[in-house]
């Protein structure tokens, strides 16, 4: 909360446009963002259908042809030194429990909401203790 009356302070013209709220329940509009940024926020879902939820309600709130910049940790890259607990979370090397992004999640998020890439996909390998994953996305 003081982050959030902190930026209200900065920047009092928008003062009124900045709010906070649930992931799974954003107060916009459908297709209400030409850009949307999510940067090491997935990562923190309870387990698959949790992240599917976060994910679809994000991309409701984009417009068609929009963009969606994507940054979270992955099983890429560190296939062998991962340890699946459930529901989508693993153990990493540094012992912390995240949800990691699949390649079998990135099918199905593509399919479903009708997603292209805009960029190449990347993945940094972050001393063989986690991967973090680069997205750039359209809406379709």
């Amino acid at each position: 909360m003081k982050a959030l009356l902190n930026a209200k302070s900065l920047y009092p013209n928008i003062a009124s446009k900045i709010s906070c709220s649930e992931i799974e329940n954003l107060p916009f509009k459908d297709e209400y963002f030409n850009h949307v940024i999510c940067n090491a926020v997935l990562h923190f879902a309870e387990n698959t259908k949790h992240f599917l939820t976060i994910f679809s309600e994000i991309i409701r709130e984009l417009k068609v042809k929009g963009s969606i910049f994507i940054r979270t940790t992955s099983t890429f890259g560190i296939e062998d030194k991962i340890k699946f607990l459930s529901g989508g979370v693993y153990v990493l090397p540094d012992t912390s429990h995240r949800f990691l992004f699949t390649k079998a999640i990135l099918k199905e998020i593509m399919t479903t909401h009708q997603l292209t890439f805009l960029e190449p996909l990347r993945t940094v390998n972050v001393n063989d203790i986690r991967c973090m994953t680069t997205l750039v996305l359209q809406k379709q």
